[in-house]
């Protein structure tokens, strides 16, 4: 996932996914994002409701700001390019776990949270499963380049991750005894 989240990246702008060029200018991707990445310092479905509901309404105000009246066409790329960018695994488990188990009775009462719960669950399914065809000015050709070097990209920076792992397991601090009294203790310098 993390993989094709990076190969995604570049394909996935604002003017590949529809959104009309005064709405992408300067939009508030980053605070929309602090807000998504905070949903998993949270343990609440409430608390992760909030989070999302934030990060919308952020969003909101930033497209209102540019272009007066938008709608659906405009918020839903602008959620995934911000989706897009924050780690998808625990943003997916969060937002997973406060669909199953925030209370029905409280969704139901509150319309905003359930409709940017089932956008936010559209985004990421979007970012899963998105191809050539759903993307404006993309060939699929150069869909398949573009994944193919991402994917590879993202294969490499992972061996390297691997190799820096194995390199620091091996260095190994020595153990050092300290004595004293009845017995023997020994502790790991750093």
């Amino acid at each position: 996932a993390r993989a094709r989240r990076r190969a995604l990246c570049p394909l996935l702008t604002p003017d590949r996914l529809g959104m009309p060029a005064m709405f992408a200018q300067d939009a508030p991707w980053a605070e929309a994002q602090a807000e998504l990445s905070a949903m998993s310092m949270y343990a609440t479905p409430r608390n992760k409701c909030t989070c999302l509901l934030n990060c919308c309404a952020r969003l909101n105000l930033g497209l209102a700001a540019r272009g007066g009246g938008h709608g659906a066409d405009e918020f839903l790329p602008a959620l995934v390019t911000v989706m897009l960018h924050c780690p998808l695994r625990p943003l997916a488990a969060s937002i997973a776990y406060a669909g199953a188990y925030r209370h029905p009775l409280r969704l139901e009462a509150d319309g905003e949270s359930r409709c940017y719960l089932t956008h936010a669950l559209s985004a990421l399914e979007f970012i899963r499963t998105c191809g050539a065809s759903q993307l404006v000015g993309v060939s699929p050709r150069a869909f398949a380049v573009a994944m193919a070097v991402g994917l590879r990209g993202a294969a490499l920076e992972e061996a390297e991750a691997v190799t820096a792992e194995e390199r620091s397991a091996r260095e190994v601090p020595p153990l050092v005894a300290r004595g004293g009294g009845s017995g023997l203790f020994f502790s790991m310098r750093w």
